[in-house]
């Protein structure tokens, strides 16, 4: 169950998600407010999802484990190609999966089943973090890690 949370401390999960690395093929990346080019191809249309951590509650590893294994076979009924990433750093790394040749609706479900805040849905380098509830979208680009 998703604990009530201020505007205040959406904005700052918000901004948590906006400055996280992501890891993604060997190359560490960031969203930007511009393009830039990186070392990855993305497909036409994808998403990135976690089962990770829930509502930002940090579980333990083994448990985050079941649920991207849950997650993984939920993203094999639906048909799509998918390969992992990982997204944070530190304490605060998860692990996930971009699938590939998925619908916004679809990737907002996933992300809704496995009580996400937010997942990321792209096309090409082209991103945007995608609030669940209320439904917000960020556009953002891929760019290159920096710090």
């Amino acid at each position: 169950m998703q604990k009530t949370v201020s505007p205040a401390q959406v904005q700052a999960l918000i901004q948590t998600y906006l400055s996280s690395p992501y890891t993604l093929q060997g190359h560490r990346l960031c969203l930007k407010d511009r393009p830039e080019t990186v070392p990855v191809h993305f497909p036409e249309r994808w998403a990135m999802v976690t089962a990770c951590n829930p509502h930002s509650q940090k579980l333990a590893a083994a448990l985050n484990q079941q649920r991207n294994a849950a997650l993984s076979e939920a993203i094999q009924n639906l048909g799509c190609l998918f390969y992992g990433y990982r997204a944070g750093e530190g304490d605060w790394e998860e692990a996930g999966f971009l699938i590939q040749d998925i619908s916004l609706a679809a990737s907002v479900r996933l992300g809704k089943n496995f009580q996400q805040n937010a997942v990321l849905y792209g096309t090409g380098n082209r991103v945007a973090l995608v609030w669940l509830e209320p439904l917000l979208l960020i556009r953002m680009w891929w760019g290159g890690l920096t710090r």
